[in-house]
Parts: structure tokens; sequence; C-alpha cells
């Protein structure tokens, strides 16, 4: 290919227009561009952006908050949440206390079945309940006045559970709730009666009961309750529940009415044929022959009493003598000293519960029932263990239970509440013998876990039980217990 082509094809010729050119083309146009160059601009106007910077594409730089900010923001949300929770609890306390103040304004207003309905929804706010339902205990009404006391003296078995301190806390409330009332009665309750005062003092005598202890710890709440004891019951009231502790009356008219009673801590549970020593007498045993003169008898009666150094005695041959065959008896001078007619003052404090003696203790094992086996077995010598054991063996007895009944008779009472809660929670607590057994414990801390693990395994046979115990417990704590698990209240 010649030179000048450009793929074989020749460029057209072109002609010389320089001499024919008009003398406007050597110089610019009027928009400042060479003559032959095409202005964009006019063509389209946006192509004046197209070298500019996007304002859409952007990035601002980050504002990072200062040290001052973050406190503030801190400061700010910390007191919006304390706000927020100060108003929930408010809300929460005052809540509770707007709707037990609307259950006790329209209480006058109801008949007396929606009064007893009322008194039990008051009762459900537990301890804030105690002022409206002592108040209640002062009402007129005795049907009212039965209901308020029923669901104290339930609130009062409740508090067995507290601690020491709230407790404390939740009696005083109780007798301050009390005196409030009857002191200051109010028009719509009107003047207690002596039933009313009655409840009243069974209440303060429960609190008593549960505090006496320990009188040095609690002197102001058995001062109070004493005091009020004695305003409700007047100058007879009993003092049994104060005792010969060391708290003594704030009111002076009651100072010197204390009498000297052993304290009363739990109630004594009495055998009708194991009472031992007999109660002592001024009366000396007389032998009367049939058909004497009643002023006859009176005058040996004066003269055995004013001489107590001869008395009449069987011999100790008679003892041994058949039945039905008599000696006759012998007047003996007796050198010894006798006892004077005062009262006599126990040396040492008595035990505050009699535990009952089996009457076949000295029967053969194989004769005795599953609980006499294992009372005799838990305290007898190793010769009554060789036959007991294999005999509750055969009854059907556990190792474990065989070993418990052994350790029972010389364990303490936390450690016999700890064996009751071992056996309930291995599922080996039966009905009996364990019910016969342990629930005859002195301790009534011991009674309360026998009777509280006998509630989780509930049946006819559990029932009868506790109703058979229930029918002989003189113990309050123990007894109201029982009848809340088979729902007698």
């Amino acid at each position: 290919m010649g030179e000048g082509t450009i793929g074989g094809m020749t460029p057209p010729p072109q002609s010389n227009r320089s001499s024919s050119q008009s003398p406007s083309a050597s110089h610019p146009r009027g928009n400042g561009l060479p003559l032959g160059t095409v202005d964009r601009t006019d063509c389209n106007p946006e192509s004046q952006w197209d070298n500019a910077p996007n304002p859409f594409s952007r990035v601002l730089t980050a504002s990072e908050p200062s040290a001052k900010d973050r406190f503030v923001r801190a400061v700010r949300t910390l007191v919006v949440t304390l706000a927020l929770t100060a108003i929930l609890f408010a809300g929460v306390f005052f809540g509770k206390q707007f709707l037990l103040a609307q259950l006790v304004a329209g209480f006058d207003d109801l008949d007396a079945a929606g009064k007893q309905a009322r008194l039990t929804q008051i009762a459900s706010f537990g301890l804030d309940a105690v002022e409206p339902l002592a108040g209640k205990l002062a009402n007129e009404e005795d049907a009212v006045s039965v209901a308020a006391f029923t669901l104290l003296q339930q609130l009062q078995n409740d508090w067995i559970t507290l601690s020491p301190a709230a407790a404390q806390a939740a009696h005083s409330r109780l007798i301050e709730s009390i005196a409030t009332a009857f002191r200051r009665p109010s028009e719509q309750a009107g003047i207690p009666g002596p039933a009313q005062r009655g409840r009243a003092s069974e209440l303060l005598r429960q609190s008593i009961l549960e505090f006496s202890s320990a009188p040095s710890q609690t002197p102001e709440l058995l001062g109070a309750a004493n005091d009020l004891l004695a305003e409700l019951d007047g100058p007879a009231s009993t003092n049994a529940m104060l005792a010969n502790s060391p708290v003594q009356l704030r009111s002076a008219p009651r100072r010197h009415s204390v009498a000297k009673v052993a304290r009363l801590a739990t109630p004594v549970r009495q055998s009708g044929w194991t009472d031992w020593p007999p109660p002592t007498s001024t009366q000396t045993a007389q032998i009367v022959r049939s058909g004497a003169r009643r002023a006859s008898v009176e005058q040996a009666s004066l003269a055995d009493q004013a001489d107590m150094s001869a008395t009449l005695t069987a011999p100790a041959s008679l003892q041994a003598l058949p039945r039905g065959v008599m000696a006759p008896l012998q007047q003996i001078t007796s050198h010894e000293p006798v006892a004077s007619s005062s009262p006599a003052v126990a040396a040492h404090r008595p035990v505050s519960r009699v535990i009952q003696v089996s009457a076949d203790a000295d029967a053969p094992i194989e004769t005795l029932s599953e609980a006499g086996t294992l009372e005799k077995v838990s305290n007898s010598s190793d010769a009554a263990n060789e036959r007991g054991y294999p005999e509750l063996t055969a009854r059907g007895f556990s190792k474990s239970q065989l070993e418990s009944a052994a350790k029972w008779s010389n364990a303490a009472a936390e450690e016999r509440i700890a064996m009751i809660s071992s056996l309930a929670r291995s599922g080996e607590l039966g009905t009996e013998p364990w019910l016969s057994y342990a629930i005859n414990d002195p301790d009534r801390r011991v009674r309360l876990e026998v009777v509280g693990a006998l509630e989780k395994s509930r049946g006819a046979a559990v029932s009868a039980g506790l109703r058979k115990l229930l029918a002989g417990e003189t113990d309050p704590h123990v007894a109201a217990r029982i009848r809340r698990i088979l729902d007698l209240f």
C-alpha cells in the first residue's frame, strides 16, 4: 500500500483553502474558543457540574461527645431510673393501703355474712391487717368479734415461723392495736362487752406464752401485755404467764398482785395414772370405822392434827397377805421429823411435760405394739435390743428406721428434729408407729416438726391419726397447727 492510504483507501483530496479563508477564520470566536472548536456549554447546560464534586457523596465527620456531655447524660438517666423506681414502690405501698382503707370504709354497710367475708379479705393483707382486725375484735356484734378473733389467732399461729425479731415486732403491733381498740373504742364498734374482752385477753395470753421462756429479752412486750391484760380482766387477772420472771408490771395498782406461781412455759400433759408424786395435802389419811358418827370423826381429825407424831400405819407384812385377809393395825410412834403443813416449795423447776409411760413396759417384746417396741428398744439394755431388732425387722422396719430409733433416746431436741426431717425426705415416715412415738416428744418444736412432716403425706390414715392427736393435745401451738392441716378453722 502506498503512502497516504489508510487500510487500502485513499483519502479524498484536500483543497487548498488557505488563500480563500475569510479574515475572521484566523481569529477566535466571541466566546473565547478558537475557530472550529465546539462549545459544549452552549449545547448542554448541565455540563457545568461535571467537574464539580458530588454533594451527596460527601462523608461528614463523626461528632464525638465530650466527657461533660457523657456525664450529664448518665446523671439524667440515673435520675429518671430512680424516679421511676420510687414511683413504682410508692404505688405498690400506697395502693395496698388504699385498697385496705376502701375495704374497711365500706364495712359497716354490709350484712353479717358480708362482714365475715370482708374480714377474710382484710386478713389477706397480712401484718397490715392487724389494726383493722383488732378494731373489729371490739365490735359489739358477737359474730364480727368472733370472726376477727379467729383470724387474729390464725395470724398468731403463722408468726411462729418468723424470726425472733420479726415475731416480736408482730406481737408488739398486735398488743398496741388491741390497746388502741379497747382503750379508745370507736363509735361504730360500740363499747366492748365481757365476751370481746375475753377474746382480747386470750390473744394477749397467747403472746405472753410465746415469749415467756425468755422474759429478759422482751421485757417491754411482756410488761405492756400484762398491763393491758390487767385492764381487760380486772384485778383478779391471772399472772401465771408472767410467773417468776423478772418482768414487773408498770402500773402501780397491780404490783402487789403478782402471784408466786411456777411459770407455765408450755402446758403440762398429765396422765390419769402416772401422777407421781401425788399432790400434797394438809389433811391426814384416816381410817374410819363403819357406823361412826360425824362428830366423832371430826374429833378424831382434830386429835390427829394436834398430835402429828402418832400415826396409824400398816405393817409391812400386810403386803404379803392374800386377798381378803386383813391384819390389825398397830399404833407406832415415829421418831422421824414430820413435815409441816405449810406448802412445800420445789427445789428445782418441774419438767414442763410428763412423758406417758407405757403400761406394758414389762411385757414381752413380741406382745408390744410397734410404738411400744420402738420405745423399749431405744431405752433398754443390749439384751432387749437383741430381741427387739429382729422383731421390728420382721414387722417391716428398715435399717435406717431402726438406727433412728436407737439414737432417739440420747439425742437432743435439734438432733431429733433433724432425724424427723431426714425421715420425711426419705419417704419412710409412716402414720404408725412414728406418729404415736414421735408426737409425744416433750419438746414442742419436735412435735411441730412431726405434724409438719405428716402434712406432706395427707391421707385418710394420717387425718384419722391427727384427729386422734388433736383430741388429747393441750399445747395451743401444736393444736393450732393440726387444725390448720385438717381445715378445722
